[in-house]
């Protein structure tokens, strides 16, 4: 495939009073479903959780559910997690001690201090699998937390934070950046604590990661129709 110079153009500036860019036709209907099914559910905030429950909820061939079945998701296990009856009648054991202590999310995104504890005990269980197969587990300590942690950027949720008015004012000036990578710090910090293999963390391009403290690289790049003649740039870009 060639890319030639109009291809290697950056993607056209979002229009004024546009919060975030444009989705394509499928991301809308997907996440149309996907809120559909939830309202039901609602009690006060539409949160993240609510969201991800009804993403679960999806079956083939709906798009979604096949890129979970694909990515080999469990859905008994992360619906019993979200507090969701999906993993009734299933053999797999829940992390019901978490749920005691009020760390799996429940009508709200995790505070980093909740996420630095939830990854405590996370890090300590992928210890025990690392001890078994060492050259196959590796420890993510998040994903694009600017999006989906509250306390990095105004919101107490996912849709909040992309909604809030100074949003990407922040991004662009890279306010968020200071946040993310002192709570990254810690994570990594608590994550070597009882995690002897490789750690990496799951960032999404607007983030500028301090690479570092980490064992791998990992950056979520998506690629759709809008930025198809671009993708190449993008992630060759990213990689230098």
């Amino acid at each position: 495939m060639k890319y030639g110079k109009e291809s290697l153009t950056p993607a056209s500036p979002v229009r004024p009073g546009r919060r975030f860019p444009p989705l394509t036709s499928g991301a809308r209907a997907v996440i149309k479903r996907a809120l559909d099914s939830a309202k039901p559910r609602r009690r006060g905030r539409l949160s993240s959780a609510h969201f991800l429950l009804a993403l679960l909820a999806l079956r083939a061939p709906d798009p979604a559910a096949v890129l979970l079945d694909e990515t080999g998701v469990d859905r008994a296990v992360v619906g019993e997690r979200l507090g969701s009856p999906a993993g009734e009648g299933r053999s797999h054991e829940a992390p019901r001690s978490l749920l005691r202590r009020g760390q799996v999310m429940r009508g709200r995104d995790h505070s980093p201090a909740e996420t630095l504890d939830y990854l405590t005990e996370a890090a300590r269980r992928a210890g025990a699998l690392h001890d078994l197969s060492p050259a196959k587990v590796v420890l993510s300590v998040g994903s694009e937390s600017t999006l989906f942690m509250a306390g990095i950027v105004e919101g107490t949720t996912v849709f909040e934070r992309l909604e809030h008015p100074r949003f990407w004012e922040r991004v662009r000036a890279g306010a968020h950046n200071g946040p993310l990578n002192a709570f990254l710090a810690q994570a990594v910090e608590r994550a070597r604590a009882s995690f002897a293999g490789p750690v990496t963390y799951a960032s999404v391009p607007l983030e500028t990661v301090d690479w570092a403290r980490f064992d791998f690289v990992s950056v979520d790049l998506y690629r759709d129709a809008r930025i198809r003649e671009q993708f190449f740039y993008k992630a060759h870009a990213t990689a230098a």
